[in-house]
């Protein structure tokens, strides 16, 4: 992903910031899921890591702790087009907030830490966030990979003979 706009969100010892990064390709809600779990998987694996997951307004960080941080179990919001995922990064030490919005190729990312960003420079969460986009894709190629080579239903299979 690359970075579009670096903004600063207040100033002083509190500041946050803004990054918009743009994403490869235009991407779709299967990619917002699919983007949102490998942070999950990857970053955020303690439930109490969670603070919010909206999902087209719709606070699920309830439902999404109760079906085990397992996205694809949450049916409600496998068509969501607008999901934003607050929490604590692990890997990166410091609280985030990620906006993805399907039919879109922005990836917004939030962070109070203006510090952390001062001290190791804007573009800290490039590679993160490339690792994440490349998971996300390799998770939708595999589902529609899946979808393709899915057996027919059996009761309509041609060429069915009986006894």
């Amino acid at each position: 992903m690359l970075v579009q706009r670096i903004e600063k969100t207040a100033e002083g010892e509190h500041g946050g910031v803004r990054i918009t990064y743009a994403a490869t390709w235009r991407y779709d809600s299967g990619f917002v899921l699919s983007a949102a779990q490998a942070i999950l998987d990857s970053d955020m694996k303690d439930p109490r890591d969670v603070k919010h997951l909206i999902c087209d307004g719709e606070e699920v960080t309830f439902l999404a702790r109760e079906a085990g941080l397992m996205l694809s179990n949450l049916p409600q919001i496998q068509n969501c087009q607008t999901l934003t995922l607050s929490g604590i990064s692990r890997i990166m030490e410091v609280p985030v907030t990620f906006t993805f919005r399907a039919g879109s190729e922005t990836v917004l990312l939030e962070s109070p830490a203006a510090r952390y960003f001062a001290k190791y420079g804007g573009h800290v969460f490039d590679r993160y966030l490339d690792g994440i986009e490349i998971t996300a894709w390799c998770a939708v190629a595999l589902k529609r990979a899946a979808a393709q080579n899915a057996p027919a239903d059996s009761s309509s299979a041609e060429g069915e003979t009986t006894a």
